[in-house]
C-alpha cells in the first residue's frame, strides 16, 4: 500500500521523457515476467537516481515498481525505505524497513537503516538496539559502528563514541592519521563539555 500511493503520486509527477524512459524500462520488466534479475535492475536503476539524480520522483517509480512487483525482495524493500528516508518521509520508512527485517532479520544493513530512522525520529533506546542487533550480526559493520558512535555523541557518551568511531574505522581502509583528525575532534568536544 505504501509502495502504491507513493508510485502514484510519483509517476503523476514525471515529465515526459523520464516517463517515456519508465515506461519502457517497465515494459521490459515485464516481458520478463518480473523476475527476479529484472526487478533487481528495477531497484538498481532507483538507487542510482536516488543517489545521483535529481528528481526523487524517477527514484520513486522505480523503487516502488521493484517492491509492487516482487514484495518478498529485502534488497528492493531496504532501497524503498531509504528513499522514504531521504525525502524526510521517516516515520513512513519505519513499516516498510520493519518488513523487510521481517523477510530477513538477519541484515546489518536493514538493521542499521531501521537504527537510523529511530535516530532521526528522535527515538535514541531504540535506534542504539538496531545498531547493536546490526553489529551482533556482523561486528565489522561500519555503517553501524558510525551511527552508534553519531548516536553516543548526542547522548554525549564520548568515551563510546570514540570506541566505536575506532571500531568503524578499523575495517574501512583508514589510516590511524585519518581516524586521529575525527578523535581530536571528539577530544576537542570533550574538553569543552561539562563534566
Amino acid at each position: 500500500a505504501i509502495a502504491n500511493r507513493f508510485y502514484n503520486r510519483s509517476y503523476k509527477a514525471l515529465d515526459a521523457v523520464s516517463k517515456s524512459q519508465f515506461d519502457l524500462d517497465i515494459k521490459a520488466a515485464g516481458d520478463k515476467g518480473f523476475s527476479f534479475e529484472a526487478v533487481r535492475i528495477l531497484s538498481g536503476t532507483g538507487g542510482f537516481w536516488l543517489t545521483f539524480g535529481t528528481d526523487h520522483h524517477v527514484a520513486c517509480v522505480y523503487l516502488a515498481s521493484a517492491v509492487k512487483a516482487f514484495p518478498s525482495d529485502t534488497l528492493s524493500i531496504n532501497n524503498f525505505g531509504a528513499y522514504l528516508r531521504n525525502i524526510d518521509s521517516v516515520a513512513i520508512s519505519v513499516p516498510v524497513l520493519l518488513y523487510a527485517n521481517q523477510l530477513f532479520s538477519e541484515s546489518p544493513l536493514i538493521l542499521t537503516q531501521l537504527g537510523n530512522s529511530y535516530f532521526e525520529l528522535n527515538d535514541l533506546t531504540k535506534a542504539e538496539s538496531y545498531y547493536k542487533q546490526a553489529l551482533k550480526v556482523n561486528p565489522d559493520f561500519g555503517q553501524a559502528h558510525t551511527s552508534l558512535c553519531d548516536l553516543y555523541i548526542k547522548q554525549n557518551r564520548l568515551q563510546d563514541a570514540i570506541l566505536e568511531l575506532f571500531a568503524g574505522v578499523k575495517g574501512m581502509g583508514f589510516s590511524y592519521s585519518q581516524a586521529s583528525g575525527s578523535f581530536s575532534a571528539l577530544q576537542s568536544q570533550a574538553e569543552n563539555s561539562p563534566g
